[in-house]
Parts: structure tokens; C-alpha cells; sequence
């Protein structure tokens, strides 16, 4: 190699920084590049940079609309979602992300509809709000683009509560709007909402956060689950969690204490059923220092004060074990013991209907035994079953049968009051199942698919003692049995699945989602017949209505 002296310049280079240094005659000024037989860039004429192609004509597309139009430019991906909202037919207009528009964007909205359904139906079963604090945001959501935000998120989340807005309802003025805001499936309408809610751009609320972020989060959470989209849910559920302990008790005007304690507990119950669920971990724990229950002296606090009873058992050491598959280190007296303390922590049903209308009933008796169900999964798992009998239940085959029984017990035949009560049995009305939406029929397909699973380790029944229309017997199917298909199922647990799966069958998402999967099931653990049988269930007509009670036959 050649050695440069200091300050040497390359050539090739030398034409190029004498152009730079505006060093402009006649002559080529270029001797190091002569000297290398190099071209001489000099006069080369400079290259435009920048973008071109497809990708410049849109740029300067869009700067030219930028620079003889007077509103701000927008966003790609807000652009994106108001072509994605005007292609689509249905009566609300795209909504802006600026916030300072009229209200003109929220006319069309079924706002008043979503409060009085939230206040009558939501309200006793999920007690975030209140009516004041509603209609105060309403009226601010023509100004101030995180009420814009609130707004929409909620009428999202009440959209998709189940069917509260396509209910009959006493109100004139519910029922108009009602008629006008359900022209659309509950999905499209609920999506519109979501993304509507998404495409305004508001920093503050993560930055600055204050009750009305976690309301916000919570209620994009709450309807994306509501529309079976619990991926992205999850993440709004986690953004609620992670935005409340980010504040205090206290810190605005009307996040008082009391409403502190009352949305952590709802975002504990929240949390927990769904990291159980999907299995996910969780973010809010229950320390010494946590502020307990709310008491139980309104209805709706009743009601929360039952379910956080429910899940206050659930911490990091039960979703550690619950969420990897690969762990073997489980006591039995400590899982006995978390089956004794969820079996036992509500009051006898009769004196639950002291305290609970049939919605929060609904509510937090399904939820029990969804949570009995859940735990049951865990003792086979560890091997703690066994066949013969024993003084837990839980430690038997039969556990599943007791809870798809108990569930029964409580669904359908009913008698209602005017005040939602029930008054001379302890069954339940169809509507206080349905108003649950999607993530009810999913607690009752998790019971029927834990009775599926046990049908194999059942004692079957004798021909003679079944009152089904199965005919089957090992010599007559025409198919190779498994041994650990019984011939004939015992006659009870048969009936409890008959029932469930025409229960499926009417709930929201039922018949074209759980109710396959289900059957799906079934046909891998029982004789052909019997899943025609069950089949045949869901096709008949009779023993359920969406307008009256549940019956069974």
C-alpha cells in the first residue's frame, strides 16, 4: 500500500469537492482524477433526490391537497379507516379524529339509547358509572375530543352487552331510538363504534391519564370481547389495568375513593376471567393493602361484592401453575382447598335471591360453577382423580355431572316481578342469560364440554334402563367401537347434555359457533347415534324462546 501524505486528497473525489466548494471555471479543475484516468464529475449534472414513481405522485398529491386546503392533514392510517367506514352502507357518517367538529358526527349515534340500556340492564351487573357522569360527558363531546372518545367507546361496549338494545323496553323514547339504531348487525355497528373511537388522536389520555382512560380502555376492552375479538381485547384490558395503577385515589374530582375501590374490584373480576380463559397472566394483585370489597348495600354492589368473593382466590401462585402446561409440582391440599373456598363462597341460592335480581344471579351463579369447572381441569391433570368413590367430589368423575346438574337447577320456569326478581323458585329466565352476551355461552359450552369429557368414565347404563332413542350395541354399529366408548351412557349425565346443548343452541353465538364444536366433541367420545340424538335436539323447536323462559322437557 501506498502511503498518503497528510491533507492528500483521493482522486475520483476531487471533482466533487471542488464542486462543493463553488470552485466554477472553464477548466477542469480535476488534476488528481487526470492523473488516475478517472471521469471527471465536475460538470455533471446533480441528481434530484427525494422520492419518485408511484410514491412521489402520491406525496405530492396529498401536499398539494394539504396546501389549498385549510384543515390539518391527516393521518394514513385515519385515512385508511374513513375509506374503510364510507365504503360500507350503514347510516352513521365517518367520524373525525379532531374532535372540534359540531355535533353533527353524534347525532346519528344511539347515545340516549345506550344509557338507558346501560342504567337498566349493564348498570346492576357492571356498576362503572354513573348517570350523571354520562350525560355530563355527552355534553362535552362536541369539544373536547377525549369525551368524543368516551362517548363512542361506551355506546361500543353497550352495543355489544348482549342484546340490550333489541330488547322490548317500556320506554318510548328507548324504543324509537332503539328502532332507528339497530337497522345494522350489532358487529358492524360495534366495529364503526371501536374504530371511530381508535382514529381520534389523543396523547393525553396515556400521558395524562385520569379515570376517564381507564373507562376508556375498559370499554374498547369490553367490546371487542363482546364481538369475540379477545386478542385485541386482551390488550385494552391490560392498557384499563395498567392506567389505574398509574393513579390514586382521589387525584380528579369525581374519582372518588369509593369509585376507586369499586373499578379495581371490576377490573380484578375482569382480569382474572380472562387470564383464566385465554391464559394470560395477570397485572393487578390483592395485597394487605388492598381496599376490600365494596359492601354489599346497593344491588349492583351486591353483586360485585359476590363475584370478587368468587375470584379473590385466583393470585400469581394459581396462574403461575394455570398457565404452564409443563409444571408437576401441585398440592393436593392446596388445590382441595382453592375447589372448597370457590364451592363455598356464595350464601344457599334461596338467599342469594334476597339480595341479586335475576341478571346479577345469572351472573355470578354461572360464573361459580364455570370456576368449579375450570379448577376440575387441574385434578386430572396432576393425577389426583381417582375412580372409585370419595369424600371430595371433586376427586371423582362425577364432579362434572354435579356441576352441569347444579347449572340446570338454576335455568329456566321461573316466574319474574316487575322489579326483575324472582319469586317462587329459584330457575332463572332466558333473557338473564342472554343479556351476558358472548362470554356467557362460553362459561356454559366450558361446563358441557367438561361433562363430554367424563362420559367415557362413567358407568354405563343397561339397554333396558335408557329412555333414549339410541339403538346402538356393539354388534349392530356399523362401525369399529373404541372401548372407551360406552355403548350406552348413563342415563342423567345424557339428559344434562341433551339440555345444555339446546341451551347453547339459543345463546348468543351459540348455534353457529359453540354448538359445532360441541358436537364436534361429541362424535369422538360417544356411539353415532347418540350424537344424532343430541343433533336432533338442536333442530326441535320446542323447550326454549328468547321471549319467555327456558323449559325443559
Amino acid at each position: 500500500m501506498h502511503n498518503r501524505p497528510p491533507g492528500a486528497v483521493f482522486p475520483g473525489f476531487a471533482g466533487v469537492l471542488i464542486y462543493t466548494n463553488l470552485l466554477k471555471t472553464d477548466l477542469c479543475m480535476c488534476e488528481s482524477s487526470t492523473s488516475a484516468s478517472l471521469p471527471c464529475t465536475f460538470n455533471v449534472p446533480q441528481k434530484q433526490g427525494g422520492n419518485r414513481g408511484p410514491r412521489a405522485t402520491t406525496l405530492n398529491q396529498l401536499r398539494k391537497e394539504y396546501t389549498s386546503s385549510s384543515t390539518p392533514i391527516r393521518t394514513e392510517g385515519e385515512l385508511d379507516r374513513n375509506h374503510a367506514r364510507n365504503a360500507q352502507e350503514h347510516t352513521i357518517p365517518p367520524l373525525s379524529s379532531t374532535g372540534g367538529l359540531g355535533p353533527t358526527d353524534l347525532e346519528a349515534l344511539p347515545i340516549e339509547a345506550c344509557i338507558e340500556a346501560y342504567l337498566d340492564r349493564i348498570h346492576p351487573i357492571v356498576p362503572l358509572l354513573n348517570e350523571d357522569l354520562l350525560r355530563d360527558e355527552v355534553s362535552k363531546a362536541s369539544i373536547s375530543p377525549a369525551s368524543k372518545q368516551f362517548v363512542l367507546s361506551f355506546c361500543a361496549y353497550v352495543v355489544t352487552f348482549g342484546k340490550v338494545l333489541r330488547e322490548p323496553s317500556a320506554s318510548p323514547s328507548l324504543s324509537s331510538t332503539t328502532a332507528a339504531a339497530t337497522s345494522i348487525s350489532d358487529f358492524a355497528l360495534g366495529q364503526q363504534l371501536v374504530d371511530s373511537a381508535l382514529a381520534i388522536q389523543n396523547p393525553q389520555r396515556i400521558t395524562q391519564p385520569s379515570g376517564l382512560s381507564v373507562y376508556i380502555s375498559f370499554f374498547l376492552y369490553g367490546a371487542h370481547a363482546g364481538m369475540g375479538m379477545y386478542r385485541p381485547g386482551w390488550f385494552y384490558l391490560r392498557e384499563a389495568t395498567t392506567l389505574f395503577m398509574m393513579q390514586k385515589p382521589g387525584e380528579k374530582e369525581w374519582f372518588t375513593p369509593e369509585t376507586h375501590t369499586r373499578v379495581f374490584w371490576i377490573l380484578v373480576v375482569s382480569e382474572r376471567a380472562h387470564a383464566i380463559r385465554r391464559q394470560r397472566p395477570i397485572t393487578l394483585q390483592i395485597n394487605p393493602s388492598t381496599p376490600p370489597p365494596p359492601p354489599p348495600l346497593t344491588p349492583p354492589d351486591r353483586s360485585l361484592h359476590h363475584l370478587a368473593t368468587l375470584f379473590r382466590p385466583f393470585d400469581e401462585s394459581f396462574f403461575s401453575l394455570w398457565n404452564d402446561a409443563s409444571r408437576r409440582d401441585c398440592s393436593k391440599d392446596w388445590l382441595l382447598s382453592l375447589e372448597t373456598r370457590v364451592r363455598t363462597a356464595l350464601l344457599p341460592p334461596l338467599s342469594l335471591l334476597d339480595d341479586l335480581s335475576c341478571d346479577q344471579l345469572a351472573n355470578v351463579r354461572v360464573s361459580q360453577l364455570w370456576l368449579q369447572g375450570k379448577l376440575y381441569e387441574l385434578f386430572p391433570r396432576f393425577g389426583f382423580l381417582s375412580s372409585r368413590e370419595s369424600v371430595y367430589e371433586c376427586l371423582t368423575f362425577g364432579y362434572p355431572v354435579a356441576v352441569a346438574g347444579a347449572l340446570l337447577d338454576h335455568v329456566g320456569g321461573g316466574e319474574v316481578e316487575g322489579n326483575g326478581r324472582m319469586t317462587t323458585t329459584t330457575r332463572l329466565p332466558a333473557r338473564s342469560l342472554w343479556v351476558h352476551g358472548v362470554g356467557m355461552t362460553e362459561k356454559i359450552f366450558d361446563i358441557t364440554c367438561a361433562l363430554t369429557d367424563v362420559f367415557p368414565f362413567l358407568p354405563p347404563h343397561l339397554p333396558s334402563t335408557t329412555t333414549h332413542a339410541c339403538t346402538c350395541s356393539a354388534t349392530s354399529s356399523s362401525q369399529p367401537t373404541s372401548p372407551s366408548i360406552p355403548h350406552h351412557p348413563p342415563e342423567k349425565p345424557l339428559q344434562h347434555l341433551r339440555t345444555l346443548t339446546k341451551l347453547l343452541s339459543t345463546l348468543p353465538s351459540g348455534r353457529e359457533k359453540f354448538v359445532p364444536l360441541l358436537l364436534a366433541k361429541i362424535r369422538g367420545l360417544l356411539q353415532p347415534c347418540v350424537v344424532e340424538y343430541i343433533a336432533k335436539t338442536v333442530e326441535e323447536d320446542e323447550g326454549f324462546s328468547e321471549n319467555g323462559n327456558v323449559t325443559f322437557r
